[in-house]
């Protein structure tokens, strides 16, 4: 009997009115806790916000009398202190949670948590915030490019939007932050077919790793391995390549380049790109036949620094080898319009096309000369 009364006085606890409202409350606050995190956080916001319109204001009579705005807090006197209790002096003060930092026509505010920043405006009273996907952002300007970049802060171009952390951009397109081995970077390892936008990276260290890849404007492919970036799509974007035959068959499009440095082993590499207008194919040190056998399309340049370098190339029109390296250029197969511009000995070797020539002073003899008076690299 007793067992059961002490059953039965723990159930009525659990049904109580006491029980249940405590519970009701604890449960309440944990769905609200983003909320009332929220609601904290733009009150100190609003704070801040006060202090940056007193500074807005004093700058704003500073420069009436000096004809610019200061650069040290100190030289408006706020009457304003920052967390150690001096006023504020410097460029830059911690005040609250917040870094307080001058510009060159607005003051930033920048939070502990460095996850989004506000830029007050002192002559259009305005207050901007990055980046717009934050709740704290929400209904307030955005910020442009140029005070981005002077914040020394992340812009993307794709998005049109400025991050205070790399990381935030990266998944803002759509990339992977990759935290697998020593280094942190925004992009994949090994993964072929993906899309790599600025500031990411598809880093290949196993054979044909990265193969396949869209490479844009401010993105690399990186070649540690044969065929590493193979029949890469480069679309402003760059391919390095690091081992033998790492960016084989890339396409080469306008902005972008593959690259060939004497800082690796890169033979072969860029071997059978594709060069469109605007696209460069650079061989650079002792990698012997690095951008061998390139189709060097319309507006495409192919730049041999390298032993061999841009052999078997084929030049169609208003695209250029230029061998800046003795054996560069030779063995190619010059198009009508096509060029070749031989700046050292034995290079611009090959079959030429009617129409098609060669400038500078170490063309070979048999071969037709461009037109060119006081051309250096271009008609």
């Amino acid at each position: 009997m007793k067992g059961k009364k002490e059953y039965l006085d723990f159930l009525n606890f659990f049904v109580s009115k006491p029980f249940i409202i405590t519970v009701s409350i604890i449960v309440a606050f944990i769905l609200l806790r983003p909320t009332l995190g929220q609601i904290l956080e733009r009150m100190r916001l609003s704070s801040l916000y006060g202090k940056m319109q007193k500074i807005a204001t004093l700058q704003l009579n500073y420069e009436i009398t000096n004809n610019m705005f200061a650069d040290d807090l100190k030289n408006i006197d706020t009457k304003l202190k920052d967390n150690d209790g001096n006023y504020f002096a410097g460029e830059s003060v911690k005040t609250g949670q917040y870094t307080l930092f001058l510009a060159r026509k607005g003051v930033f505010g920048l939070p502990e948590k460095n996850d989004y920043i506000v830029y007050y405006d002192y002559k259009h009273a305005t207050l901007a915030c990055a980046p717009q996907m934050h709740p704290m952002c929400k209904n307030l300007a955005k910020i442009s490019k140029d005070i981005c970049d002077e914040s020394g802060m992340n812009w993307s171009t794709r998005n049109n939007e400025c991050y205070t952390r790399e990381k935030d951009m990266c998944f803002a397109l759509g990339m992977n932050w990759d935290t697998k081995g020593d280094e942190i970077f925004c992009g994949y390892k090994n993964t072929s077919n993906m899309k790599i936008y600025e500031s990411g990276k598809c880093l290949a260290t196993l054979p044909s790793g990265c193969q396949k890849s869209v490479v844009y404007s401010g993105a690399t492919c990186e070649g540690a391995s044969s065929f590493a970036c193979l029949e890469s799509n480069l679309q402003g974007g760059n391919c390095i390549a690091q081992g033998e035959t790492a960016c084989h068959s890339v396409q080469i499009n306008a902005g972008s380049s593959c690259i060939v440095n004497e800082d690796y082993t890169g033979y072969y590499g860029c071997q059978n790109a594709i060069i469109n207008k605007g696209g460069n194919c650079v061989a650079i040190g002792t990698n012997t036949l690095a951008c061998n056998k390139a189709l060097i399309n319309k507006g495409g340049r192919c730049i041999g620094y390298a032993v061999q370098a841009c052999n078997n190339a084929t030049v169609f029109a208003e695209g250029v080898c230029e061998a800046n390296f003795s054996t560069a250029c030779n063995n190619i197969a010059v198009k009508k319009g096509g060029r070749c511009i031989a700046n050292m000995p034995d290079t611009c070797l090959g079959v030429y096309d009617k129409g098609a020539c060669c400038h500078g002073d170490y063309c070979p003899k048999d071969s037709p000369k461009c037109n060119c008076p006081n051309f250096t690299t271009f008609c």
